[in-house]
């Protein structure tokens, strides 16, 4: 994908007929090989955003917030709306159009009302005002967005003429299936609040798997396989940042002020101290079916990665105290070996899928 790309609104046009009795017609055409999706919007006299009204086909329209304008809203040409959170003001694109729904930044939860973005509720109020324009006159009316955009010169604005934005990372919920775009690669389902951190974390962890073995097949000098090993200590960064991840929807759960304060402290290096908090806080532990000897090898390998990152690979007295390794010294230059980094992939994705399953059995 493209970042960060423009994406018009779907085009079409709508026509406002005038019937007999006082009544209207209304009547939406789009002929473009680009998705679309349209989505009913009903808007008082004051220009507020009131209720999304549902399609029903041939027929009387549902019940809706009286007096108000039906309005529609269109969606990108990929079948997706933008969003904007009220909350974290980030800016999401999803397929979802349900009347309820929550940011996959910050979990905040709201009316998809809520959500609307500034281009989308001045192209809302355009047609709105069209629309009365229409009735005041008795005249039909058609509104051409296709023909606007072409005619429109370059630079210049107007509120049928808007578009979206392509994000950094789209994904499908694994769960209803809704898909959302969004910067980065974490976040939650817009839908139903499953966060992708299953999907994603377990993709970044297959890539140093393989990464691994194609060194250990491909590599032969000594220098080269020591570099490339210290540079798959990152996987220990990724289970961080993952769990960093999850950790700013733990804090959001109801509890004391204190436990929330300790919660957003912790720290997903110190994994012997993340187990104990997380399992008496929670009731789940990131090193359940981890052996004694493996949690000890965790410890020392998260502590190493520490040394790489800030210390050039040279022990110092934090990592013997935070450790107990007595088979390096104080100064010394410590060395990766293939057999540490291969055991160390396969523990970070068991401690990081422990931490995901926990999780979700109480989000």
């Amino acid at each position: 994908m493209t970042e960060f790309k423009e994406i018009a609104h779907a085009g079409g046009s709508v026509s406002i007929k005038r019937l007999p009795g006082g009544q209207t017609s209304i009547r939406y055409t789009h002929s473009r090989a680009t998705k679309l999706v349209l989505q009913h919007i009903c808007v008082s006299n004051e220009g507020k955003l009131l209720d999304i009204v549902p399609f029903t086909g041939i027929g009387p329209m549902p019940p809706y917030p009286q007096p108000s304008i039906v309005g529609h809203l269109l969606s990108d040409q990929n079948g997706m709306f933008g969003k904007k959170c009220p909350s974290c003001s980030s800016y999401f694109r999803t397929d979802f159009t349900g009347k309820q729904i929550h940011c996959p930044y910050c979990g905040e939860t709201g009316s998809t009302l809520d959500f609307v973005t500034e281009n989308q509720y001045n192209f809302i109020i355009a047609y709105c005002q069209q629309y009365s324009e229409a009735l005041r006159s008795e005249t039909d009316y058609t509104i051409d967005y296709d023909e606007i955009t072409r005619m429109l010169p370059e630079n210049a604005s107007s509120p049928w003429v808007y578009s979206e934005e392509q994000q950094q990372s789209q994904s499908q919920c694994r769960s209803c299936n809704s898909v959302v775009d969004i910067l980065g690669d974490y976040g939650i389902c817009p839908r139903c609040r499953l966060h992708n951190a299953k999907k994603i974390f377990n993709e970044k962890i297959e890539g140093f798997e393989q990464r691994f073995l194609a060194a250990y097949d491909e590599l032969t000098d000594r220098q080269q396989r020591e570099e490339e090993w210290e540079k798959l200590l990152r996987c220990v960064s990724e289970f961080e940042s993952m769990a960093n991840e999850l950790n700013k929807f733990l804090v959001r759960i109801p509890m004391a002020p204190q436990r929330r304060q300790n919660l957003d402290r912790l720290s997903y290096q110190r994994v012997l101290v993340v187990d104990r908090c997380l399992s008496e806080w929670f009731g789940f532990g990131i090193l359940s079916g981890v052996s004694e000897v493996d949690q000890d090898f965790l410890n020392k390998m998260f502590n190493r990665r520490h040394l790489f990152t800030h210390k050039g690979g040279r022990v110092d007295q934090e990592y013997i105290d935070n450790t107990g390794d007595t088979s390096v010294r104080l100064n010394q230059t410590i060395t990766l070996r293939s057999k540490e980094i291969k055991r160390l992939i396969t523990l970070v994705k068991q401690i990081g899928n422990n931490l995901i399953d926990g999780f979700e059995s109480i989000n």
